[in-house]
């Protein structure tokens, strides 16, 4: 059933910018119409409007192919800061890595998915691991519930309702909704095996004017388990509390603020 509340054109739009953003060689304008899912005369128009506005260009020699185009930069000056945000993120996550002994991962929102834009392993542990770049639906562990604790109840069901149906393998819609209670509750949300029975992991959102993020120490169930879910909690909230009161981080001040 078509959401009464979006624009599907505009949803398809964003659709196609993504497949350019991709940078794959299927981006003629047969190729776009087709993986957007756009008959090819309102695929041209929608191309032909980008293109205008700058957004996207064919450069000559291209075989017909679109790229993405300057004409971007200047919606996108507003989020130029986040990369230095990450930056100063890592040493949190290797500190908490260190200390932890589990693997610790900065993820941002897109969508109805979670992607890693930073990574830690821990020194001398087998971590957990999702590699930077890589993209999950939100409706799993603890990484997706805290991104998902700012927004309303009503966008929370739509959300899952969309969800694929791999995500409900090892865990009921009333698991996310309780992991995405916790997080609004006390801050810190923990995820038991929604993914993989045996792994668990603790996350907490990051404040961000521009983006939505979240800190997650990931590891097996035991582990987890050992370290104690009241410590996790009160790890990661020291944490984010000595990042957003400095917005930089020394490390041996967050040592001394996770041990």
């Amino acid at each position: 059933m078509p959401d009464s509340t979006t624009v599907p054109v505009l949803t398809k739009t964003i659709g196609l910018l993504r497949l350019l953003a991709e940078g794959t060689d299927a981006t003629t304008l047969p190729r776009l119409a087709g993986a957007a899912g756009l008959a090819t005369t309102s695929c041209y128009r929608i191309v032909n409007t980008l293109e205008r506005e700058g957004w996207i260009t064919k450069p000559n020699g291209s075989g017909g192919r679109y790229r993405l185009s300057t004409g971007l930069l200047p919606l996108l000056a507003p989020l130029q800061n986040l990369d230095a945000l990450f930056d100063r993120l890592e040493p949190v996550l290797q500190q908490l890595a260190t200390d932890l002994n589990l693997g610790a991962k900065l993820s941002v929102r897109e969508g109805g998915m979670a992607r890693t834009v930073r990574r830690a392993e821990p020194v001398d542990a087998l971590s957990v691991t999702h590699p930077v770049g890589s993209r999950f639906p939100l409706a799993f562990g603890a990484t997706g519930a805290a991104l998902l604790a700012s927004i309303e109840n009503a966008e929370l069901e739509r959300l899952m309702a969309s969800s694929p149906d791999t995500v409900w393998q090892h865990q009921a819609p009333d698991d996310l909704r309780r992991r995405v209670a916790e997080c609004r509750t006390t801050g810190v949300c923990f995820d038991l095996g929604s993914y993989r029975p045996d792994i668990a992991g603790a996350a907490i959102l990051v404040p961000s004017d521009h983006a939505t993020l979240a800190v997650t120490v990931t590891g097996l169930r035991s582990d987890i388990d050992a370290l104690g879910h009241d410590h996790l909690r009160h790890v990661l909230l020291q944490a984010m509390t000595l990042f957003s009161g400095t917005e930089t981080v020394d490390a041996s001040r967050t040592a001394a603020a996770v041990c």
